[in-house]
């Protein structure tokens, strides 16, 4: 009979593998099977507990908490009450690329058959679906934890990046099973050498090309050293580089910096006269990291040999542009550039009087500025007022859940400084963004952060506010107040000019609903910047003000809602047909 002195309990078991891998902040909202395990948390050193006051709240924060560095934090929900209420926020996190472990608590492995209030027929397995990976403990066997414990551990560090799933009956979390001197074992992340032959096919057509351009998204961010690698295969190959741009729904991402990959010539856009040059000369388009590349977003790209270099070869062959004969090479997209770049050197040759960089540097871009000056405040001051005060803050880092706000920033990007990181939701979940940006400040005191919102932003999502007045969290939430859902009206009245005339309150804001009134009840200092003349000065006392304070603020901006102050922001047509 084993020696009780030399067991762990399953909660002991699990604190002792989230300790030794670093993920040092756990957010939960638990009930009675989870208990144990929260409590192992709190008598583990260095572990710190945070009651994220909200199922999904919790597992947000724990995702938000590696948006800079991966696997941060962890989630700790219950049972079905906690999956089934935090169904969104995993799938948004799956969506976002963002490694991090969601762990349930189950009914007893007694209990189970009778299916109490926190059990749910085929729990595990309907959730899971929205993760990258699941496991569920099904018994008291100490190699089955130990295994799938270790299985859950390593599935977070396979590309692409992605939540995983771990559900735990109570009894296996309280009973004492597991061998102290367990080890999960040393598991590799998946193997991520590409075929030389892949390689070797990418850098003849390289070097055969006179015309190469590169085409990035955002997700490039996603990947370690990625824009260094970058930088070096633009350099040796003579590549010229743009971003991939979005027009519509979220639209602030992060975006490439000339001073890090000097190559880089602005956005993908079809009204951007530098990238339309070079793309109708292309004789090699390669795409990197691709997850949006569609003809709604991109138009008809044209109709030459490819290369595709991916972390994720299904996400990239869904936007259906590649061919038989192009190239698509899928690992860690850091490595496959570097691979390519020690081949490919390209001496200065005749590509480098091909195109004529400095010549191409000098064509203008017309700037947005078909709006009446008198909403210059909105269009323009906004984001360069932001932008002179974050110059002087130390890492900066923006979580975006707006969409027409987020928008006109986008268009105004390099009012910014280049030590700016950002994070915008492809899941499009709104509401998400309190959270994320709560659980990233929370995890992470090192960091200013900054959280732009909208009105449904803020109604789906203010409840993250508790955790982050608890918490003392330093954390300014900016939301724009322009009255009423300006893209939605926007979109259906460009299809239907009379929509929603007999009744325009179902898009409006709430009446007599104060974001400012709500945030500070919760514990928040708040701002309102009211649309008068002083909003300038008004907004760069706010910023100010709010980062001497050990707390969390909110900055509350009246804006316009007249379809004119918005003019260029949210296209309503797709790319398909251009």
């Amino acid at each position: 009979m084993p020696n009780n002195k030399k067991l762990l309990t399953g909660a002991q078991a699990v604190a002792r593998v989230l300790k030794q891998q670093e993920i040092n902040t756990v957010f939960a909202y638990p009930g009675t099977s989870e208990l144990f395990l929260c409590n192992a948390i709190l008598n583990t050193k260095g572990m710190h507990l945070i009651n994220g006051r909200g199922d999904k709240e919790s597992a947000f924060m724990a995702a938000g908490a590696g948006l800079v560095k991966p696997l941060q934090a962890c989630a700790i929900l219950h049972g079905a009450r906690g999956l089934t209420n935090a169904c969104g926020a995993i799938a948004d996190t799956r969506r976002n690329e963002i490694s991090t472990i969601f762990i349930a608590g189950l009914p007893s492995l007694s209990s189970q058959p009778f299916l109490p209030p926190h059990g749910e027929y085929n729990l595990i397995d309907t959730i899971g679906k929205f993760t990258n990976s699941y496991e569920e403990i099904t018994s008291l066997d100490p190699q089955e934890f130990i295994l799938k414990l270790g299985r859950i551990i390593s599935r977070t560090k396979e590309i692409p990046a992605g939540p995983v799933l771990l559900g735990i009956p109570q009894d296996v979390l309280e009973k004492k099973y597991i061998p102290a001197d367990f080890n999960i074992g040393n598991f590799r992340s998946q193997n991520i050498a590409s075929k030389n032959m892949l390689i070797n096919k990418a850098v003849r057509k390289i070097k055969e090309s006179k015309y190469p351009v590169i085409l990035a998204d955002d997700y490039i961010f996603k990947t370690e050293n990625a824009l260094k690698a970058l930088n070096n295969l633009t350099f040796s190959a003579k590549i010229p580089v743009f971003q991939l741009f979005y027009s519509r729904g979220p639209m602030l991402f992060e975006k490439i910096s000339v001073r890090k990959c000097p190559a880089f010539f602005g956005y993908y856009k079809l009204d951007n006269p530098i990238s339309q040059k070079l793309i109708k000369m292309c004789d090699l388009l390669i795409t990197i990291e691709d997850r949006n590349m569609y003809s709604r977003v991109v138009g008809q790209l044209p109709p030459c040999p490819k290369i595709a270099i991916t972390s994720s070869r299904d996400k990239t062959i869904k936007n259906n542009y590649l061919k038989e004969t192009d190239v698509i090479i899928e690992g860690n997209i850091s490595k496959i550039m570097e691979s390519i770049t020690n081949k490919v050197e390209i001496t200065e040759n005749s590509r480098t009087r091909l195109i004529d960089w400095d010549k191409l540097r000098k064509i203008k871009i017309k700037p947005d500025k078909n709006y009446p000056r008198k909403y210059s405040f909105l269009r323009e001051k906004i984001v360069e007022i932001f932008g002179e005060v974050l110059k002087s803050v130390k890492n900066p880092v923006i979580v975006d859940d707006s969409q027409m706000f987020g928008g006109m920033v986008a268009k105004n990007y390099d009012n910014l400084p280049d030590k700016i990181r950002i994070f915008g939701d492809h899941g499009a979940f709104v509401g998400a963004g309190i959270s994320y940006a709560t659980g990233l400040a929370v995890a992470n005191r090192n960091l200013n952060v900054f959280c732009l919102l909208g009105d449904q932003a803020f109604v789906n999502g203010f409840q993250g506010f508790a955790a982050a007045f608890e918490n003392k969290t330093k954390c300014i939430y900016i939301v724009l107040n322009n009255g009423e859902s300006v893209s939605l009206f926007k979109q259906v009245r460009s299809q239907d000019s009379r929509a929603f005339i007999k009744d325009k309150r179902f898009l409006k804001n709430i009446p007599g609903f104060s974001y400012s009134d709500i945030a500070k009840a919760i514990g928040l200092k708040t701002y309102k910047i009211e649309n008068n003349q002083n909003q300038k000065t008004a907004f760069r006392k706010a910023l100010l003000k709010s980062l001497k304070l050990n707390k969390p603020v909110l900055i509350e901006i009246k804006a316009p809602s007249e379809k004119d102050a918005w003019h260029g922001v949210w296209t309503t047509e797709g790319n398909e047909a251009k």
